[in-house]
């Protein structure tokens, strides 16, 4: 396994990774704010990873190889 050289951009740009941390974000606010656990149910968040499974498998344009393709 190697890391990506523009894991940077990656970590940035990829919708797998923002659908990961809306996943985390969502977790936490529903544990640190009780009263929002009665509307936040819990399969919201598995229904956000699945996307993010979905996402990681989509090709996206990364910031740094858009500008790498034109030329």
């Amino acid at each position: 396994m190697k890391l990506l050289d523009n894991w940077k951009d990656v970590l940035k740009s990829a919708w797998s990774m923002k659908a990961i941390g809306f996943a985390a974000f969502l977790e936490i606010a529903s544990n640190v704010v009780p009263v929002l656990s009665d509307y936040i149910p819990w399969w919201v968040t598995v229904i956000v990873l699945a996307a993010a499974a979905g996402a990681r498998l989509i090709k996206q344009p990364v910031a740094a190889e858009a500008t790498d393709a034109g030329e």
